[in-house]
């Protein structure tokens, strides 16, 4: 077919990402942070680092629908946490997030892009 393997998992990841928004805007933000956000966070311990990187993907969609206040409490504290990871791939999309959720962030973070030197 005309998309490779990976092509395969990008456009399922974008039609889950997709989906999800359209739940959390569907039945709120309560209803997510009590039944999505503790299931993608706890996936960012996955040994699988793909269910890792799925965590950051979800994040960057989460953080849009959920607000500032689940973002910052929640899921930023995750991210950061990610950082560490032992595969490069996920401390890349960790910084991708960074910059993602930043604008989403509660102002007293300011400006989280320092943490990761100039681009």
């Amino acid at each position: 077919g005309a998309l490779g393997a990976l092509g395969w998992v990008y456009a399922i990841r974008e039609a889950a990402t997709s989906n999800l928004r359209k739940l959390v805007e569907r039945f709120g933000q309560d209803w997510a942070q009590g039944t999505i956000v503790p299931k993608v966070l706890a996936m960012a311990t996955d040994p699988n680092y793909l269910h890792r990187m799925t965590t950051l993907f979800c994040i960057n969609v989460l953080s849009e629908v959920c607000g500032q206040e689940i973002t910052t409490k929640q899921m930023l504290p995750t991210v950061l946490r990610m950082a560490a990871d032992a595969v490069a791939n996920v401390r890349f999309n960790v910084a991708k997030s960074l910059q993602r959720i930043g604008p989403i962030l509660d102002s007293r973070w300011g400006d989280v892009t320092p943490l990761w030197g100039q681009p």
